[in-house]
Order: structure tokens, then sequence, then C-alpha cells
């Protein structure tokens, strides 16, 4: 059928060239003369031949003659497997219904996200939704998950219309959607998809269960970290396979939550776990040593368990550590580790503390890398040495790279921000702020809060109430309210970035009163 479609159109369908014959004939004069035999003329008499001694007329095949000297046999075409359809997409629109479900399965079948998803737009334009079955839409979400967060309404779509013309999703289906709503950062669909999974009684794997651990360590309040800890006792209580990746994501829980306890016995099931050597084999990579050391590391910092934090990487020196011996081991993890003790140091606006972890960092040939600089910046501003932290951030933009619109330079500005923030700097904030917020207007994106947040405190500490107010309605225009900030995963150990969440304009003026209450 779609062959018939293609040639209408001037095209020619992958499936039509299968039915070609491509094998060039050869003209009748190419047979010898000789394998005819003659006849004599009916209108002439002739004499009784003489008995025949030439062998009977043999019906097999006559032998090839032989090949020209110098002529050119090619071979013939070998048509590809997977030949992409083309037509022109301009006229699809004037098909029959039929016809475009048939092109759209086509598009399905040779892989062609693009235009499948434009056809399919067509079809529901057209209310022929209705017409698909359940394969058409099965293939069409696992196609799209080759960019699921580009086609993220379209997958979303499809699932609801499954639904809407009476087609359950898979159990794989349901799996995959809550690995996808981990990348989406959408909490809520995944917990309906989990809870849809537990009614039906269907299995719910290990990825699955870090999915959603994952999605409630965002911390959107204490109440979301709750249920991510009931979650974690769920599995516990029901003896859910569970794999190092579950274990990391429960200590972050139990580490913003400030239960120490639970975080050093989940850990202690770890390293036994990795140890006997039982991690779960659907997971491919799973977590080494170092990168559990790290999750433990951070949970403790999280919880303010500080001297605790420091104590456990005394341990990093010891044999068979990190840091014992010479040369480097695990590079990327000890950058990890730097970063989350420099967390500390801000905290605690310890800036002694932290030029010994750098000068340590630098001294065993580490990289530092966005986080580490950010954080520098912060600790440096806080002590007053903008000059530093000002040639620190120029350094870092060099040696990253960061370029102009990219993600670590919009983390740089934010602690450079932070800093003259702290400094009270507010005429040296503002043109930092005003580049952050044209910059994530050229790609379209909202400013970080924190440094929405970080103005807002400048205006507010130099008694410009208006200034305040007008920086966060700028902000809250944007019709994009980032779900996950970039400043959630780069430096939440300030109260900063939590308080920036969900705040008000009720919120700065109650602030500004408690700052200035003589106003």
């Amino acid at each position: 059928m779609t062959s018939s479609i293609l040639s209408g159109l001037g095209k020619t369908s992958c499936k039509a060239a299968h039915r070609v014959n491509l094998t060039p004939t050869k003209p009748f004069s190419s047979t010898p003369r000789s394998y005819f035999p003659r006849f004599p003329r009916k209108d002439k008499e002739q004499d009784t031949p003489a008995p025949s001694t030439t062998p009977p007329l043999s019906y097999a095949r006559a032998p090839r003659p032989e090949k020209a000297p110098g002529r050119v046999h090619y071979p013939e075409p070998v048509i590809p497997r997977h030949r992409r359809v083309r037509i022109n997409l301009d006229r699809i629109r004037s098909l029959s219904g039929f016809e475009k479900i048939e092109l759209y399965r086509d598009f399905l079948q040779h892989k062609q996200v693009e235009d499948a998803v434009y056809v399919y737009t067509i079809l529901k334009e057209n209310e022929l939704v209705a017409r698909l079955k359940y394969q058409d839409y099965h293939e069409l979400f696992h196609l799209l998950l080759t960019n699921a967060s580009t086609y993220r309404n379209v997958m979303l779509d499809a699932i609801s219309n499954m639904r809407r013309f009476g087609y359950s999703p898979t159990p794989s289906m349901l799996t995959t959607l809550i690995k996808c709503c981990a990348k989406w950062r959408n909490l809520e669909l995944a917990r309906r998809a989990y809870d849809e999974m537990r009614e039906k009684s269907i299995f719910v794997d290990v990825l699955a269960y870090n999915a959603l651990l994952e999605l409630y360590a965002v911390s959107q309040g204490a109440t979301q970290l709750q249920r991510g800890a009931e979650l974690w006792r769920d599995m516990v209580d029901r003896d859910v396979e569970r794999n190092l990746e579950t274990s990391i994501k429960a200590m972050e829980i139990f580490g913003r939550l400030n239960q120490v306890d639970m975080v050093k016995q989940i850990y202690s099931d770890a390293m036994k776990d990795l140890a006997s050597n039982r991690p779960s084999p659907k997971h491919t990579s799973a977590p080494s040593k170092p990168t559990l050391d790290n999750a433990y590391l951070s949970a403790l910092v999280s919880a303010g368990a500080y001297a605790e934090a420091k104590g456990f990487f005394q341990t990093f020196s010891e044999p068979g550590g990190l840091l014992a011996g010479e040369g480097l081991k695990a590079p990327k993890a000890l950058v990890n580790t730097f970063n989350i003790l420099l967390k500390i140091c801000v905290a605690q606006n310890d800036a002694q503390a932290a030029a010994v972890y750098w000068d340590q960092l630098t001294r065993r040939g580490l990289q530092p890398n966005v986080v580490t600089y950010g954080r520098m910046i912060s600790i440096l501003g806080t002590a007053g040495k903008l000059d530093r932290a000002q040639e620190l951030f120029e350094l870092a933009q060099e040696r990253l790279p960061a370029k102009p619109g990219s993600k670590k330079l919009m983390l740089l500005r934010a602690s450079l921000l932070a800093a003259y923030a702290q400094a009270g700097d507010a005429k040296a904030a503002r043109p930092i702020f005003d580049a952050m917020r044209a910059g994530s207007e050229a790609v379209g994106k909202p400013v970080l809060r924190h440094a929405v947040y970080c103005m807002v405190m400048v205006d507010l500490r130099a008694k410009n109430l208006p200034g305040a107010l007008k920086t966060w309605e700028d902000a809250h225009q944007h019709p994009a309210t980032q779900a996950t900030d970039p400043s959630d995963t780069a430096d939440d150990s300030s109260s900063t970035a939590a308080a920036s969440r969900g705040w008000t304009k009720a919120d700065i003026i109650a602030e500004y009163q408690k700052l200035h209450p003589e106003q």
C-alpha cells in the first residue's frame, strides 16, 4: 500500500524497490542462431530428406556465449536493508487517513523519529489517533527514548492516548517512564506510575526505585524527604532488591534529614555488599568504593556532622586509601572529595581550611572543576578577598573553559555574585547579575534562583526595596520556572539555595522589615 502512496507522490518506497527487477535482460539476438532448428517451407516441394546424422534436439539450457573482450559486467545493485522512506512532507495532508497511518508505520519501522512525530501530529489534528493500534503507540514511545528530553510532551501524549483508547502500558513502559521522570524532575508523574504498578502487582525493579529515590532526594522540603525515607523503609521491610546506587540515594535523603545514624547504617550495609561482591547484575556500571565513600562523606556534611566528616576524610590517607602513597588514584573521585570538603568551608566560613584543601588538590596535580572554582570564589568573597575572587573567576574561565552561554559560565558568575553579595557591594553585583540575565535569555532559560536570591539580598541590605521587588518580578516573568536548578546541585550547602525555593513577594517585604526595623 505504501508503495502506491509514494509512487503517486512521485517517489519510490523502499518496499517497492525490492520488487523491481533490476537484472538487465539480454536481447533475443544474443542467442546463437545455430541453436534453432531449420524447418522446410511448405510452398516448395522437397525431396525425401536423407536420414539425419545429427543428434536429437536437446531441451537443456544452451551454454552462454563467451564474454566479449573488454566488456565490463557490473554487479547487481545491493539494496540496503534500512533505506530511509523519502516523501514530500508538505503533501502528506492530501493523503487519505488510511494512507497517513500506513506512512506513519513506515516511519516507525525505519526509525525516522522526526518524520514519525510530524505524521503523528497530523493524525492528532485529523482525529485519526483512535485508529492506531497498541503496537503503533508502543513503537512510538520506545523510538522517542532516543531523545526523551526533546520529545517529552509527545511521549506523555502517546501514553495519555493509549489509556484513552483502552490500552494499558506494559510493565517495561511504566518502568521506563519512571526513569524518564527522573530526568524531567517530575516526581508526581513518577509516583503515579509507581502506584499503578503496585496496584496491578507489577514487579518494580531496582532501576525504577533508584529513579524514585533520586527524585525524592531533590529536596523541595522536609515532606518530600520524609516520603523518600518511607519508600526506603518500605523497600527494606519487603526485602526488595537493592544495589549500591540505591544506597547512595538513600544516604543522600537521610543526610538531608539530619539522621546520621541511618546514614551510618546504610553505609555499613553497602560496604558489606561491596566486600561480598553482591552488586545487582542489572546495574551495569556499579559504583566503586571511592564513589560510595564520597556519598557517605557528602551525607555527613548535609547532616551537619562536620567533625565526623573530617575524621572520615583522614582515613583516605591510611594504607590503601585514595591519598596514600604517590600518584593519582581515581582522580575524578578525588576532585569530588575536595569539593565536599570545600562545602564544609563554605558553611563554616573557614577560608584558612579551604586554602589548605586547595593546596592539596593542586599539589597532587588534580584539575579543579566548575564546582571547585565556584566554592573557592564564594569562600574568598566571604573572607573579604574580592580581588582574589575576581582573579580566580578569570582563571576558571580560561582553564575550564567557560564559553558564553554555557552552564559553566552561569555557575561561575553565580558564585562571583554570591561573593559580592556577602561583601554587600551592590554596585559591583548589579553588572554581574545583568550579564547572567542576558546570557539566560539568549538561550531561553530563566536566571538561577540562587542568583536571584543573592541580588535581592544585596538590594535589601542597601535599603533598596523597590529594586529588590523588581528583580524578583523580572525573574518570575519567565514562563519556565525550573523544577530543577543547576545551583541546587552545584552548591546547596548554604541556606541561600534552600531559601530561594518558593520565595514570595511577602517574604521579601518581611525580610526587609527584619533587616531594617526602623523603616
